[in-house]
């Protein structure tokens, strides 16, 4: 995730690539938060033994 969040200033600044560049970069960058923060619940989930979380996430 930290690679699209450069990679998204660096296009957005520089201009390099197409309209589609910057678009692919904003999805990953969104997509990453996306799935971080549905790791980041379940983890904590995890943690506190709610009988709903998945396993082995530490």
């Amino acid at each position: 995730m930290p690679l699209w969040l450069v990679a998204t200033i660096v296009v957005g600044i520089t201009g390099v690539g197409t309209t589609t560049t910057f678009v692919s970069c904003l999805i990953g960058l969104g997509v990453g938060l996306f799935g971080t923060s549905i790791f980041l619940v379940q983890r904590r989930a995890s943690r506190r033994g709610d009988r709903s979380a998945q396993q082995g996430l530490g």
